[in-house]
Formats: structure tokens, C-alpha cells, sequence
């Protein structure tokens, strides 16, 4: 698989499977490119699994902090994604969120002061329901206040947010009501009756547990987690039986193993067994999703991965149906087939701000009859994403395998783990020919350097004609060559890009073009030519000035901002501020040249009161920059 572009390494980020069948990541609370620190950043990419490319997308305009940020494909197909902390960045003065354009690769702000959201949407989850709102459970991070129980519907067509009641009991975490809880919430999952499963997080008690009950509008306080676990930042998923399965760890220490796990039954909250690693993980490195055979897939950052099968099955009335499909299908075309709940009654995985992994789309399943071998067509066009359609007729268009076995096969339409009745067609053989991918499809390099990317001929149908490679687009003084030359069955190449030191910075696209006979496929490789020079940086910081009170505290957002191919790693300090003022970064350093950091202002009680000018300063090797921040203690 394609690596991300350039130094784009994000972990706790936003994510979808949108309905063309590409996968989109932005932001990311983390970048682990050489290594993972605090970033909060707003790069993103969009991958082609046809092509097995990534492309980058283009951040939203102004000054943006996407980081652990929620998202949602709403059921028109559009992917809403959040801001994590605007206001407490400084960013914006009310809660921020995005549509995203997949035809220009950019987002529209669609957020405003009378939206109607009460605050930041850091920590929160995103839960679509059945009449294709949005439900979300406020972690109040952006208001002074300790407790909370308010929750809020979305409507995409109005473009507002409503109260949708209190949870009767507070999901997110404030320490107890006592101030500096980590603000965590739980993951929420919709069921097959319409609830809503809305688990708590804590670190001073076990977590609670509310149900809404999406039809009526009502909220119902729910069990608390046994053996003192609760769900900070911890994984759910919908089982096939219309059962929760739910992570969750010990409330002690906030993200502390040991992590158990437990069923909720519409009733009942109740321990099942443990994976392995249980012990020693907490809930937070936990990821779970339900796999098309119905069973649930778990991760938790190690090479281990286990698989739930649950005990029971589906109700019949929960199938895909399968109205209108070609009896007669070829190997390596494209079809379009129409049915009923083809997206499942669910999105069926949830985590909430930190990683997003719904299923509501719908897989085919082609299973030949003789040799029993099983074969998934790729699907994309699908007609709505909404959930819990009903007898509504939706559709979707499916990409025959080019190398399917031929014959007489049963043809399945599957929404989360659920398969529908089987529908009876035949598989005939289709034509051959082969495409171009590349990885990486972006390369940097400085001028009197060069770069290299993977070209991969991949052939379907037994073609096995060599494909003779070549380059054009690259700029005056770039020289490109392959080796070998040509490609012959599915293999690779070495394209090398050797930049003269005479080459005129920029970026520029690469066409590779794959030639055999009459036959020609492309791909694309975007090269940027950085200068030779060590660069530099500068800082700034956003608000440049503010006003504490004894006692109180704030966050100063500092953002550096490269030059002259400037790289290296920015450590960040500070000087000016008086006695009783304690000043932090997270992270304590910039990675790759650019990127932001979060500067918090402490004052004691005692702080004398004035007016100071804080430094701070950023140090890479010789290479120094300031900004500063006026202080005002009242």
C-alpha cells in the first residue's frame, strides 16, 4: 500500500470511507514522521485504492487546528469534518466545522455565530441517526463550568444545532465535578431498535451510561461500567445480534490498563471475555470493526489481532434485499444494482473524536459455485449513506474482479457483517490490459539531489506484453529515468527525478506513461524542488496578547512557519514572564520545520498584578527565532 504524502504521519485523526469507495484522513493530535509529537495539525489526504495513491488535500483556509477532530459522511455523501478546538486555539470565537469538496480537494466552512452549537467540539463523538441527524453529547471544553449533561441533534439541511435534552447523568469527564478531568466522552453506537448506546468516561469513578431513544426524543440513565472501568477514549461496536460490544479500562489514572470488556443488550451491561493483551492495555489504544463475515476485528497498537464471533444471529428483517442485479456479469466491468438498507441500520463502529471507522456502506460478495472461493467487488456510486432505510429502494454500482473465476456464482449484497438472501448469476470472462501506479506519489527534493518513486505495471486478464515507461511535465533541468526501462507482467520500476542545482524551485507534476502496442495508461508523480539552502523559520503567536486573572490560565497558540526548505526541528522556550507565571508547550518542540504548538499561561493566586511581555523563542541548531505574547495579570 502507498505510503501518506510527504512527512504526513497522523495519529488520533479524522477519517471516512466515502461513497466513490476513496478513504480520507485529515488532521491528526499527533504526527509520527521521524517520530510522534503533539501537532494538532490540519494536512490531509485522500486515497485511491484503484490507483493505491494517496493525494494531498488542501487544509482549510485561515488558521486551523483540525487535530483529534470528529467526522460523519452525511447521507447526501458529503463528509462534515470538525475543528477539535477552535476557541481554545484562538481560531475562531465559536465552534468550527467543514464540508469537504472531493472535486477540488478543499473544505467550506460551514460554521457561524447562530448555528446554534452550545460549545468547542473537542473530545465529542459524532452518531448518525435514522431521520439522518447527528448526535452528539457536549464535553464542555470550551465553558468554565464542571458539570454538564446536554446533548445536541444536527440537521444538514438547516445547518443548525438543537438541544436534544440532558443524559440525565454526565458523560464526560470532569474529575468528579471537581475541575481538570481529562474531558474525555465514550464511544456511542445506534441500534437495530433505534437507541442509542452512549457510554462515559471518568477518572475518579466508574463510568456512567445513558440510552437515547432516537424515535421518541427521550434520554434514559443506563448502568455504570462494573470493576471500575470507564470508557476514556475506548472503541464499540454493533454486533450482528444488535448487541453493543464495548472497551473500557480502569477509571484510575484515566488511560491505565488493565482494559475488560463488556456487552450491552439493551438492558443489561455485562463482562464477556477478554482478548490476550487485555491485561496490559488500556481502552485508548483499542480499535474494533465488523468485518463483512460478521465477526469484529480487534486491534490495539501491537501485531496481535483478534476476532469476536458473537453468540446469535441477525434478524431477518435487518437484511439487505436485493431487488434488481444482472444475471449475466463480466469479469472486469462495472454494474449497478439496487435493494433495500444496502448501508445497514447502523454506522457500527465507533471511537469518537479520536478515529472514525463506519461501516454504513454497502459490500458484494461473489462466491463461485463450483470452487466455493469468495471475491469482493469493489462498490462506490452508492445512492444515499443514510442508515436505517427501510423499504426505500437505494443502489450502488459494484467493479467486477478482472480476475474472477468464470461460472455459475451467488451474488451478496452486505451491510456490516449482515448479508442479504443470495441472488443467482453468472460470471464470463472479460478483456486484459494492465495500470500504472506509484509510491510515493509525492517526492521532495533539493536542488542538486535527487528522488526516486516505485512505478508498479499491474496486469489483469493474463496480459503479459512488456509496458515501456516514460516521463513528461518534468521541469527544465530535471532528468528522469527508469530502470529497467520496461515492465513485463505485474512488476515495478525505479523512477529516479535528478534535480539539477540550476532548477527552479517549485512543485510539479509528473506524468508516467505506460505504453505496450496501442495500449497506454498514466500515473502521476508530484515532485517539489526545494532550495539547497539551510532556510530558516519564523514564529508567531496567535492571540498576541491577553488578560489572566490570580489563579487562572490560558492557552497562547505559537505557529512556525518555514523558509528556504527549511526542515529541522524547532525546540521552543520562553523568557519575560514574572514570578508566580509558569509557562508550558505541548509539544515542547515543532517537528519538520512547520506546525504549531500549544503555549499555556499559568498564574498563581499570588501573581502580582501588570503588564509583561513574554518570549518565547525558537532554537534549531544556530538558527533562532522570537515572537511574543503581552501578558496582562488583573
Amino acid at each position: 500500500m502507498a505510503s501518506l504524502p510527504g512527512s504526513y504521519a497522523p495519529l488520533f485523526f479524522g477519517s471516512a470511507v466515502l461513497p466513490d469507495g476513496k478513504v480520507v484522513v485529515t488532521g491528526g493530535e499527533y504526527n509520527c514522521k521521524p517520530s510522534c509529537s503533539g501537532d494538532w495539525q490540519s494536512l490531509g489526504a485522500i486515497y485511491d485504492p484503484v490507483a493505491n495513491t494517496w493525494t494531498a488535500t488542501t487544509p482549510p483556509s485561515g488558521t486551523t487546528n483540525i487535530g483529534d477532530a470528529q467526522s460523519v459522511v452525511l447521507p447526501n455523501g458529503t463528509w462534515m469534518l470538525a475543528e477539535c478546538c477552535a476557541i481554545a486555539f484562538g481560531d475562531a470565537t465559536f465552534p468550527t466545522y467543514y464540508s469537504f469538496n472531493e472535486s477540488t480537494l478543499t473544505f467550506t466552512d460551514l460554521a457561524n455565530s447562530t448555528d446554534g452549537k452550545n460549545d468547542d467540539f473537542d473530545e465529542e463523538g459524532w452518531t448518525l441517526l435514522a431521520n439522518g441527524e447527528i448526535l452528539t453529547v457536549d464535553a464542555y471544553t470550551s465553558n468554565t463550568v464542571l458539570t454538564g449533561t446536554n446533548s445536541e441533534t444536527y440537521n444538514s439541511t438547516t445547518n443548525k444545532w438543537t438541544t436534544a435534552g440532558s443524559t440525565i447523568q454526565q458523560l464526560w469527564d470532569s474529575n468528579c465535578k471537581r475541575g481538570g478531568g481529562s474531558d474525555e466522552l465514550g464511544p456511542a453506537i445506534l441500534r437495530p431498535d433505534g437507541t442509542v448506546f452512549y457510554t462515559g468516561a471518568s477518572d475518579c469513578e466508574a463510568g456512567h451510561t445513558a440510552v437515547y431513544d432516537s424515535l421518541t426524543g427521550v434520554w434514559t440513565a443506563g448502568p455504570d461500567f462494573p470493576n471500575s472501568d470507564a470508557a476514556n477514549d475506548a472503541p464499540a461496536a454493533l454486533e450482528i445480534t444488535g448487541d453493543v460490544v464495548v472497551e473500557a479500562s480502569a477509571y484510575s489514572g484515566t488511560f491505565s490498563a488493565p482494559a475488560n470488556f463488556y456487552e450491552w443488550n439493551g438492558t443489561t451491561l455485562t463482562g464477556i471475555a477478554n482478548p490476550p493483551n487485555a491485561a496490559s492495555t488500556p481502552s485508548f489504544v483499542g480499535h474494533l470493526l465488523v468485518l463483512p463475515n460478521g465477526q469484529i476485528m480487534y486491534t490495539d497498537f501491537t501485531t496481535d489481532v483478534e476476532f469476536l464471533t458473537s453468540a446469535g444471529t441477525f434478524s431477518s428483517t435487518w437484511q439487505p434485499t436485493i431487488t434488481s442485479v444482472p444475471s449475466t456479469l463480466s469479469a472486469g466491468t462495472t454494474y449497478s444494482i439496487s435493494g433495500t438498507q444496502f448501508n445497514g441500520l447502523s454506522q457500527a463502529n465507533a471511537y469518537g473524536d479520536d478515529f472514525q471507522d463506519a461501516t454504513n456502506y454497502p459490500l458484494v460478495q461473489i462466491v463461485n459455485t463450483g470452487t466455493g472461493h469468495v471475491f469482493f467487488a469493489k462498490t462506490h456510486g452508492h445512492s444515499t449513506m443514510a442508515v436505517a432505510t427501510g423499504s426505500t429502494i437505494v443502489s450502488t454500482n459494484f467493479d467486477v474482479p478482472a480476475g474472477i473465476e468464470t461460472g455459475a456464482s451467488s451474488l451478496f449484497v452486505i451491510a456490516n457483517g449482515i448479508p442479504s438472501a443470495a441472488a443467482s448469476v453468472t460470471i464470463s470472462a472479460g478483456t486484459s490490459g494492465f495500470s500504472l501506479s506509484a509510491n510515493p506519489t509525492s517526492v521532495s527534493v533539493k536542488q542538486g539531489n535527487s528522488g526516486t518513486s516505485t512505478i508498479t505495471s499491474t496486469t489483469t486478464g493474463g496480459f503479459n506484453s512488456p509496458v515501456t515507461l516514460s516521463a513528461t511535465g518534468q521541469p527544465t533541468g530535471v532528468t528522469v529515468t527508469f530502470n529497467p526501462t520496461s515492465i513485463t507482467g505485474t512488476g515495478t520500476s525505479t523512477m529516479t527525478m535528478a534535480v539539477a542545482a540550476s532548477t527552479a524551485t517549485g512543485t510539479y507534476t509528473i506524468t508516467v506513461k505506460g505504453t505496450s502496442g496501442s495500449t497506454t495508461e498514466t500515473t502521476t508523480v508530484s515532485l517539489t524542488v526545494t532550495s539547497s539552502g539551510g532556510g530558516s523559520f519564523t514564529l508567531a503567536a496567535k492571540p498576541t496578547k491577553g488578560s489572566i486573572a490570580p489563579g487562572g490560565h490560558g492557552n497562547v497558540k505559537i505557529t512556525a512557519t518555514p523558509s528556504g526548505g527549511f526542515t529541522g526541528t524547532i525546540a521552543l522556550s520562553a523568557s519575560g514572564q514574572p514570578s508566580g507565571v509558569t509557562i508550558t508547550f505541548k509539544p515542547t518542540s515543532i517537528t519538520g520545520g512547520s506546525g504549531t504548538a500549544a503555549m499555556g499561561v499559568k498564574v498563581s493566586s499570588r501573581a502580582a498584578a501588570g503588564t509583561f511581555t513574554i518570549t518565547i523563542k525558537g532554537t534549531s541548531g544556530s538558527t533562532t527565532a522570537t515572537t511574543t505574547f503581552t501578558l496582562t495579570i488583573t
